[in-house]
C-alpha cells in the first residue's frame, strides 16, 4: 500500500503472480523492524522460466524502502540474497545507487552493448538518444533472410544460437517469458539461413513519455548478425509509426 498506486504490478495481480510466484512462495526478500516490513526487493532467475537453466543469476525488480528507519536496508537485503540463494551475479538497472550497493557486496561490473534506431533526427524526452542528431541508415543489402516469425516457427530455431550470450537461455525460456506473457505482446524477428532461425531479436511496442517506441528486450545469436536486422527494423519503425 506504500508503493506507487499506479504501478502495473499493483493494478494487475495476475501479472504480479506470474512474475514472482514460485510454488507456494514469492520471490521477494523482506526486511522487518519492530514487526513491520520496512523494505523489500523482488527478483527472478532464469530457472523461473526454464528449470534447466541457472538459479544463481538473480534479476532484481520491484523494490521499496522506508526512509530514515535504519541505514543500509537494501544492502542488507542483497547481502541476504547473496548468501541464501548462493548468488553469483545480480542483474540490475545501471543507476549509481544500485551499482554502489553491488560493489559493496563484492561484485565486479562489465558494460553491455546498447543499440538503437531512430526515425527522426530530433527526438526529445527519450534519454541520451535525443542528443544524437541523426537518422539510422537503411541498408538495402539486408532486405532478405530476416522476417517476423511466430510460435509455430519455434521448431526452426537452431539450438546452438543460445551459446553466444550470457547468461545462456533457451527456447523454453523464450516461450514462457515472452510468448506466454500475461499482458504484453512481443514481436519475434528472425534471421533465417538454410531454413533455420540463426538469430532472434525480440521487441515490443510501448508508449514512453507520450512517444511510441519499439523496445528491444532480447537478442539471441552471434553478435555479428545484429546488422542483418537493419532493414526489417526500419520496416517495423514505419509499420508501427515509431520514433
Amino acid at each position: 500500500k506504500n508503493y506507487k498506486s499506479n504501478h502495473i504490478f499493483l493494478r494487475n495481480k495476475k501479472y504480479f503472480n506470474w512474475s514472482f510466484k514460485s510454488g507456494s512462495y514469492y520471490n521477494i526478500a523482506i526486511l522487518s523492524f519492530k514487526n513491520k516490513i520496512i523494505s523489500f526487493i523482488s527478483f527472478y532467475n532464469l530457472f523461473h522460466y526454464d528449470n534447466n537453466l541457472r538459479k544463481d543469476l538473480l534479476f532484481l525488480s520491484l523494490a521499496y524502502t522506508y526512509k530514515n528507519v535504519i541505514p543500509g536496508q537494501f544492502f542488507l537485503l542483497l547481502k541476504y540474497l547473496k548468501k541464501e540463494k548462493k548468488v553469483s551475479c545480480f542483474l540490475t538497472n545501471p543507476n549509481d545507487h544500485a551499482i554502489n550497493l553491488n560493489k559493496k557486496i563484492g561484485f565486479r561490473f562489465f558494460k553491455l552493448d546498447h543499440f538503437f534506431f531512430k526515425s527522426k533526427k530530433k527526438i526529445s524526452g527519450i534519454g541520451k538518444i535525443s542528443k544524437f542528431n541523426l537518422i539510422s541508415l537503411k541498408l538495402n543489402n539486408y532486405k532478405k533472410n530476416c522476417k517476423q516469425f511466430f510460435f509455430e516457427d519455434f521448431k526452426l530455431i537452431n539450438n546452438y544460437i543460445f551459446n553466444f550470450q550470457f547468461p545462456k537461455k533457451s527456447k523454453k525460456y523464450l516461450i514462457n517469458k515472452y510468448v506466454k506473457h500475461p499482458i504484453f505482446e512481443y514481436i519475434f524477428l528472425g534471421y533465417f539461413k538454410n531454413r533455420k532461425i540463426q538469430s532472434i531479436l525480440i521487441l515490443r511496442v510501448q508508449i514512453y513519455k507520450n512517444k511510441k517506441i519499439g523496445r528491444i528486450v532480447e537478442f539471441i545469436g552471434e553478435q555479428k548478425n545484429i546488422i542483418r536486422f537493419n532493414f526489417i527494423l526500419h520496416q517495423i519503425l514505419k509499420k508501427f509509426n515509431l520514433e
